[in-house]
């Protein structure tokens, strides 16, 4: 299904299966316990799989959004969310979905959740999903080189990011500098 998704949004994969090392590396780090380091794991094969239901003139489109098509792009995570129930997927899974878009300060959605009451989950797996949308770039802005996209992710230390969870990630992702460059 995640390929399926990948192909629709012209993905490069690879870059993206770094971003997922990255997360799994950190929440190591972070000493996130087997069994949900292996929720981690299935959660960041799914997050975006309510793409899907986000019609293409309003994913390819270049910001400023209408309210209207804003709303289309949030609603991806209870589409995702959907998805997975279907999979018999643990809670943390769900919950990790469901708000990954949640930012540390409170600005995010769906439910402007802030700081530590964001599902720990969902905060590395924002992290993986913004770096993997910088390095694979979008229609309203080009791929970043991996320190560029390392340097903006630090910016926004605690306000979109947790500051424990990024300061690791950070530090990982530095190790595949040569990987990425090679991709893109």
């Amino acid at each position: 299904l995640r390929k399926g998704i990948a192909v629709r949004r012209a993905r490069h994969d690879e870059l993206a299966e770094i971003c997922h090392e990255v997360c799994l590396r950190t929440a190591r780090r972070l000493r996130v316990d087997d069994g949900d380091l292996k929720h981690l794991a299935f959660a960041l094969q799914t997050y975006d799989l309510g793409l899907s239901g986000v019609p293409d003139e309003v994913l390819y489109k270049s910001p400023p959004l209408e309210p209207e098509e804003w709303e289309i792009i949030q609603q991806h995570v209870h589409t995702g969310l959907e998805m997975v129930e279907h999979l018999d997927a643990d809670e943390m899974v769900k919950e990790s979905i469901l708000h990954h878009h949640e930012h540390y300060d409170g600005s995010g959605y769906p439910n402007g959740l802030a700081g530590d009451s964001i599902p720990f989950g969902a905060r590395l797996l924002a992290l993986a999903d913004a770096l993997t949308a910088m390095l694979q770039g979008r229609p309203y802005r080009p791929a970043l080189q991996l320190r560029d996209a390392l340097s903006e992710m630090s910016e926004r230390s605690g306000s979109q990011f947790c500051p424990r969870c990024l300061a690791v990630f950070l530090e990982e992702a530095r190790e595949f500098e040569e990987a990425v460059a090679a991709i893109q």
